[in-house]
């Protein structure tokens, strides 16, 4: 984890599920629970405004987390756009 750069990275190993990242930043770096509430990426040199509910999906994307499609083998990011491609593909 490279969260949290006003006293250095975390460095804890950081799953890659959107329920393992945001369970890791609640309880070690105190993000609210809110779905309105505000804040900015604190990931290595990242500010990106962001709400509680898009965080692990940004957070994936620091991570490199990817998906492949099964039909195709397309490999993208993030998980979601895996299934709206699958969805659009006869």
């Amino acid at each position: 984890c490279d969260w949290d750069r006003h006293s250095g990275a975390c460095g804890m190993f950081l799953g890659g599920t959107h329920a393992e990242i945001l369970s890791h930043l609640r309880q070690r770096h105190g993000i609210g629970y809110s779905a309105k509430e505000n804040l900015r990426c604190s990931w290595s040199s990242c500010s990106e405004p962001l709400k509680i509910d898009s965080i692990p999906r940004h957070v994936a994307k620091h991570l490199g987390i990817q998906s492949k499609c099964s039909g195709c083998g397309h490999v993208m990011a993030p998980k979601d756009v895996v299934r709206d491609h699958i969805n659009k593909s006869p």
